[in-house]
């Protein structure tokens, strides 16, 4: 363990940029996983509707600290299905980290989770909206592309790596979903 001399402030930069250098890499280590058809899917049978408010719940503190308000909104209380806990968390932290990074100061992220329960096996739709800059229309069809990055001087102060929502739609496939 390394022990860092320094103020508050320069050790709470340094664990923050450690942190996203360790989810970069585990993400990058997924995609080569999935191309590889070697990362297993680990099904459990819950309450998917409470797992993803928890999972909206605990970026609560990001939306404050940009003065961004989190909401979480569903249809129904409960819905028991079959799905992938670590994936599912992937892919909701992805975008949800996307939506509070280009949403401003007073604007609102909202996680809808809406079950579909005239289907068989029953199904559910979750969205992630924002009130933030957007993506301008020529530009939709790229953004799951890998490395890909709308290129706008609007989003360049809060732009990533171009592999979050690569990694989320290659899950969400992996599991037999859509995304879009």
């Amino acid at each position: 363990v390394t022990q860092f001399k320094g103020n508050d402030q320069a050790k709470k930069m340094v664990q923050r940029n450690t942190n996203q250098l360790l989810q970069l890499i585990n993400q990058i280590l997924d995609l080569r996983k999935l191309e590889s058809s070697s990362l297993p899917i680990n099904y459990i049978q819950a309450d998917v509707v409470r797992y993803l408010r928890y999972i909206t719940e605990s970026f609560h503190s990001l939306g404050t600290n940009k003065a961004v308000e989190v909401n979480f909104h569903t249809n129904e209380e409960s819905l028991l299905l079959d799905y992938d806990p670590d994936k599912l968390l992937r892919i909701l932290s992805n975008l949800l980290s996307n939506a509070i990074k280009f949403t401003p100061a007073g604007g609102t992220v909202t996680v809808a989770v809406e079950a579909q329960k005239d289907t068989l096996p029953h199904q559910y739709r979750f969205s992630v909206r924002d009130t933030g800059v957007g993506i301008p229309t020529n530009q939709l069809p790229h953004i799951f592309d890998r490395f890909y990055q709308v290129d706008d001087s609007a989003t360049r102060s809060g732009e990533g790596t171009g592999i979050g929502l690569t990694l989320s739609k290659e899950l969400v496939e992996l599991m037999n979903g859509k995304i879009r």
